[in-house]
């Protein structure tokens, strides 16, 4: 209900949530590459600076491209907010657990980056009460979203397979991620 005209690039656990809430050609659903959602969203918030761009991701996959925590902070987007979907596993590769997850903290990983605004979320009312400041800030913002897994992983059988070929929107669903930002990039999409 927060979301207006934000592009939102998203992938792996996240691909089989988002779709279900937002019908919006703005969506940039990535399979490949695991990880790899920052350095697009930072991309695209540094060729699109009047969008927000949000950027949902998963704690494994973060984990996979840390490096792009900094790259963040380099660039300094005005326009982006990095969602970190938090449950301590690799759900969809059978919610295997993340290596070290009883010490990992993201919010520190974060501030050492050199995030200046950064939060940590336990609850839909939390976020729905931080939303507003979120929005508006004019800085990148780092948003650890603590979540619990809600389904058995899918990865790999036919349900997961037919999710991510449903024709959410005509302009997004079927093609590959970077086929999305071009057309969008380009003003189709």
């Amino acid at each position: 209900e927060h979301r207006t005209d934000e592009v939102v690039v998203a992938t792996m656990t996240a691909n089989l949530i988002w779709p279900a809430y937002s019908k919006s050609d703005a969506d940039l659903i990535f399979t490949q590459p695991m990880g790899g959602v920052p350095s697009v969203a930072l991309g695209i918030a540094l060729a699109r600076p009047d969008v927000r761009v949000w950027a949902i991701n998963g704690d494994g996959s973060t984990l996979m491209y840390l490096s792009s925590l900094v790259d963040i902070v380099e660039a300094m987007p005005a326009n982006l907010v990095y969602f970190l979907m938090d449950n301590r596993e690799w759900g969809l590769i059978g919610h295997q657990p993340l290596p070290a997850a009883d010490k990992l903290d993201f919010l520190g990983l974060a501030r050492g980056a050199g995030w200046e605004h950064v939060l940590q979320v336990q609850s839909v009312q939390e976020l729905d009460a931080a939303m507003p400041r979120i929005k508006n800030r004019k800085e990148p913002v780092f948003v650890d979203l603590k979540v619990s897994p809600s389904e058995p992983s899918r990865a790999g059988t036919p349900y997961y397979a037919e999710r991510m070929k449903l024709p959410k929107c005509s302009a997004s669903y079927g093609k590959s991620g970077i086929a999305n930002v071009q057309a969008y990039l380009a003003g189709k999409g």
